[in-house]
């Protein structure tokens, strides 16, 4: 696993750094050759039981405007080496939203 100067996750491979304007993130953003985007983050989020943790972020869509397969998925978990998630894509959005707890304690 990898980590941002932030904190975040980054990818051991299979992404490049992508730079975008106008978004201000604590975090990077990342782009492979077929066009899936990732935002990749460090919040302090609650988890399912309610409680606030530090959590890694990793959002996932295809460009230009796609949801990104299960299989491109699994590939993101992959190369940004993600141990444990939960998908949790509260709006209608194309976006999939990966989180994983900081504290291998609390992972599910």
């Amino acid at each position: 696993m990898r980590l941002g100067m932030y904190g975040e996750l980054i990818p051991e491979s299979g992404f490049s750094r992508q730079l975008l304007e106008g978004v201000v993130v604590p975090g990077s953003a990342w782009r492979s050759h077929d066009g899936l985007m990732v935002l990749s983050t460090l919040e302090n989020a609650a988890g399912p039981d309610g409680e606030v943790s530090p959590q890694w972020h990793v959002s996932v869509s295809k460009w230009p405007d796609q949801r990104a397969t299960p299989g491109e998925v699994r590939r993101v978990l992959t190369c940004f080496a993600i141990p444990s998630y939960r998908e949790d894509d509260p709006g209608s959005g194309i976006a999939r939203h990966l989180w994983c707890p900081v504290d291998p304690d609390t992972r599910g």
